[in-house]
């Protein structure tokens, strides 16, 4: 493989302590890093010198700079200190929350956000520290009618419909506003996503975050066209979701431990995570595009600067960071096999133009690495069909035993699994926009599934003298055994095993061809056939 240039510009060790938050000013001079050892330092952007160092009484967990870059807030404890940049003087101390302040943002020059593990976000007039508004979370106190929650589990309200209080349930972990600053946004543990109006803390919008987001968000942020919602979560995965509505867009996977930091770079998404790694992913495909490593402890934020040029990362191993953002084309770090590997980067020259019989050779030596790959790390069963998303960086498998696993194509990873059929899987077709796996198998039923579940949306039962079919049993012209059809059986399936499957074009219909020499078309716009 062809030597890539070390992404990394710069290495500080600027602290005594771990880095918990970092942040470029916007006016790209400055960069800013807080720390467990209660400072925070401003930095010189190109050089990494130390120009100021800020101090507190305790551990500054979060910082932001305001809009214009003149000023720096600093969550410490149950406090956000304001300061002046240039002068390192304090300009103005918010407080009023209970628990811990875990994050601040600006929505302006002077709009300041906060969000607290006492389950509260408020907002404050940066200049004077005075408090604008306050979005209390459940907590069974003062105008909160919930009932407090068991020792078993501490999200467990006893919910009253008529309850003023609409804030968190859980502990608030991430803030963010939208480019317009009018439209804060708060991120928690209790795995709900809210969406307040800046000003008066009116709650405008909340949904609850995907099935898939098992144990809470950590991250937020925002596209530039505030059409789209990037959510970093506890289990180590990022969704990138519609603001308005919480549906899920793309799903980024690669990291192995909890995502703690999540940054737009224009078309580029921008992860630090607890394995120690910082990740560039494609923003619209969801594909890997670089894993930056370097620091020797987890990853505990990182920003982009202005400009998109650079990015910075703050970790527990006390250093911080410098990245060359550009070196987001490099070639990806990854354990899949060479000829997999060269069918997902599409950078054989070969492929183009070669033939089909080529390709297709060249798909069967990929697959076969993946499979023998997929094999070693799961043994137990065998590999009888697979289908591909390039897009997606997604592998679909049907086993012998009749069971259907996802793979990213990427890092190997097993990402589900489940018992999809009671024989061999003989026939697999994923849907255009990948969120659908249609299967067959030997026996002769055809089954629709949500590809991140497994969840079992339909089935076509196939002609299998069970009860309710009114066919009966034969034999071919060689003496095999087979199913005579009988044209009067309700049953609407094949005959035969699945030999064949595939998606139309805009994934509302199915083609399924089977052993019984029939070609089948099927209605799935509703993800039902009929």
């Amino acid at each position: 493989r062809p030597q890539q240039a070390d992404p990394c510009l710069l290495q500080i060790e600027a602290h005594r302590d771990e880095v918990l938050a970092v942040a470029f000013s916007p006016l790209g001079d400055v960069a800013a890093s807080a720390s467990a050892d209660t400072t925070v330092k401003i930095l010189d952007a190109t050089t990494g010198k130390t120009l100021r160092s800020l101090g507190h009484d305790h551990a500054v967990t979060s910082l932001a700079f305001s809009n214009d870059g003149t000023l720096l807030a600093c969550g410490s404890d149950t406090t956000v200190t304001v300061w002046h940049v240039q002068t390192g003087t304090v300009k103005a101390t918010c407080k009023g929350h209970h628990g811990k302040v875990m994050c601040v943002a600006f929505g302006s020059d002077t709009l300041l956000a906060s969000g607290s593990t006492d389950k509260g976000v408020r907002t404050w007039d940066a200049a004077t520290g005075a408090s604008l508004a306050v979005s209390k979370g459940h907590d069974g106190a003062d105008d909160c009618t919930c009932t407090l929650p068991s020792a078993e589990n501490k999200f467990k309200f006893t919910s009253q419909a008529d309850c003023p209080v609409r804030g968190h349930v859980g502990e608030v972990t991430c803030l963010v506003f939208s480019p317009d600053g009018k439209v804060l946004v708060s991120g928690s543990e209790d795995k709900t996503i809210r969406m307040w109006e800046s000003v008066s803390g009116r709650l405008e919008n909340s949904y609850q975050t995907p099935a898939s987001i098992a144990r809470g968000l950590t991250s937020l942020a925002i596209s530039p066209d505030s059409r789209l919602l990037l959510a970093g979560t506890v289990g180590g995965g990022i969704k990138l979701l519609d603001l308005s509505t919480g549906e899920p867009q793309t799903t980024f996977r690669g990291h192995s431990h909890t995502v703690t930091s999540v940054a737009f770079a224009g078309g580029v998404v921008v992860s630090g995570s607890d394995d120690k790694t910082l990740k560039l992913w494609d923003a619209s495909s969801g594909l890997l595009k670089a894993t930056y490593k370097g620091h020797k402890r987890r990853v505990s934020s990182v920003a982009v600067s202005r400009d998109r040029r650079r990015i910075l990362s703050g970790s527990s191993d006390k250093n911080v960071f410098f990245w060359d953002a550009s070196s987001a084309s490099a070639e990806k770090v990854t354990d899949t096999p060479d000829a997999a590997s060269r069918l997902l980067n599409g950078a054989t020259s070969e492929m183009a133009g070669s033939g089909a019989r080529h390709d297709k050779e060249l798909w069967e030596e990929a697959l076969g690495e993946l499979k023998e790959a997929m094999l070693r790390k799961d043994r137990g069963y065998v590999v009888t069909v697979s289908a591909f998303s390039k897009q997606k960086g997604l592998i679909v498998c049907g086993c012998a035993r009749g069971s259907i696993k996802t793979w990213d194509a990427w890092t190997g990873q097993l990402l589900s699994s489940w018992q999809g059929h009671a024989t061999s899987v003989t026939a697999l077709a994923l849907s255009p926009d990948k969120s659908l796996v249609v299967s067959g198998s030997r026996d002769k039923d055809l089954k629709l599934w949500e590809t991140d579940r497994g969840t079992l949306k339909a089935v076509v039962r196939g002609h299998d003298l069970r009860e309710g079919c009114r066919c009966r049993a034969g034999h071919d012209k060689g003496g095999d055994a087979r199913i005579v059809r009988n044209p009067e059986c309700p049953l609407p399936g094949h005959s035969e095993a699945l030999t064949s499957l595939a998606f139309g074009d805009k994934g509302t219909h199915v083609f399924s061809g089977s052993g019984d020499e029939r070609l089948q078309l099927w209605d799935v716009s509703k993800g039902f056939f009929t």
